[in-house]
């Protein structure tokens, strides 16, 4: 099972801690994750947790965009 955590501060733009992202995360550990990532910016972070099921070889999940920002 893959699984998502993230923080959102909506009033004031406070940096997100990515260790609170990655305990978040551990409740989630047991699903035997092949995988993780965390990404944070001013006031949101988002961390990920993925099972790769079909094809191992290329499970590697990635944060960055397409455009490479």
């Amino acid at each position: 099972m893959c699984g998502i955590a993230g923080i959102y501060h909506l009033e004031t733009a406070k940096p997100v801690d990515p260790a609170r992202l990655r305990a978040m995360l551990h409740p989630m550990a047991h699903r035997g994750p092949d995988g993780s990532g965390e990404w944070t910016a001013p006031g949101v972070g988002l961390a990920h947790l993925r099972l790769s099921i079909i094809d191992i070889a290329a499970a590697r999940s990635r944060w960055r965009a397409t455009t490479r920002r």
